[in-house]
């Protein structure tokens, strides 16, 4: 049995690892996974400016649960950011959750409204918001 814990730190470092990757030449800073999230309640995993990202790795599921949401969003509410849920099932592709005005800046800024993007798509929507800023 895999400790749960684990299996999120290393998925959490596979993400920012892979960011890396896709958005080291548009990303100034380094993108690490916020290791505070352990000791500091209500943090996001990792910190992508303008991106509050949380990420969960779980062995059964389809789609994501709606605390998983509602923890990402009250992450990048504290921090002023854009909530973006990360997670990935076994023997499935990672999935994105974003609000709708992370892809169109002109829908209303309510994190009622979002969106569940392939890890390409979601990563285009990164790169198009960083460069936005």
């Amino acid at each position: 049995m895999t400790d749960s814990r684990t299996k999120g730190a290393a998925f959490e470092r596979e993400v920012a690892s892979q960011l890396r990757a896709e958005l080291g030449k548009v990303v100034d800073a380094p993108i690490n996974r916020v290791l505070d999230q352990y000791r500091e309640q209500g943090l996001a995993d990792i910190i992508v400016p303008p991106f509050a990202i949380e990420c969960k790795r779980y062995a059964k599921g389809s789609t994501f649960r709606q605390d998983w949401w509602e923890q990402v969003e009250h992450a990048a509410k504290k921090a002023g950011l854009i909530p973006a849920l990360v997670y990935r099932f076994d023997r499935q592709a990672t999935q994105c959750v974003v609000p709708l005005y992370a892809i169109n800046p002109d829908m209303p800024r309510t994190t009622e409204c979002k969106a569940t993007l392939d890890w390409f798509d979601f990563v285009m929507i990164m790169r198009e918001n960083i460069v936005a800023l």
